[in-house]
């Protein structure tokens, strides 16, 4: 095994802007910490997963979904836009956005297993 080369760990995506056809634009989303993402992953340890740990109930995924977009998605100078109760459940009703944007936000948070197989 080598070892780290940590001036690529330094380098990090810290956002990623991306296109939102739903919303005919781009948004910023940006990078959890470890200290604002464990809420988020600790929410959905409740709920029901097949064997690959992709969730069941469609209702607790998008309840997945909003949480971690309502504290990723920014403006082009990084201020969250959705980052309240109000602001959740406006996303609650942009179901093409959402379901376009958590595929982004969950490979730049390295939750996805398209992520988990890079390492």
């Amino acid at each position: 095994m080598a070892f780290v080369k940590f001036a690529a760990v330094k380098k990090a995506e810290l956002f990623r802007i991306v296109n939102v056809p739903a919303w005919k634009g781009q948004i910023r989303l940006n990078k959890l910490s470890a200290r604002e993402l464990m809420p988020i992953v600790a929410l959905q340890e409740d709920f029901s997963k097949d064997d690959k740990g992709n969730l069941l109930d469609d209702a607790e995924a998008i309840q997945f979904s909003i949480h971690l977009l309502s504290k990723m998605i920014a403006d082009e100078s990084g201020k969250l836009q959705f980052d309240s109760d109000k602001g959740r459940k406006q996303l609650e009703y942009e179901f093409a956005a959402i379901t376009g944007i958590t595929a982004d936000a969950t490979d730049l948070c390295g939750l996805s297993e398209d992520t988990k197989k890079k390492e």
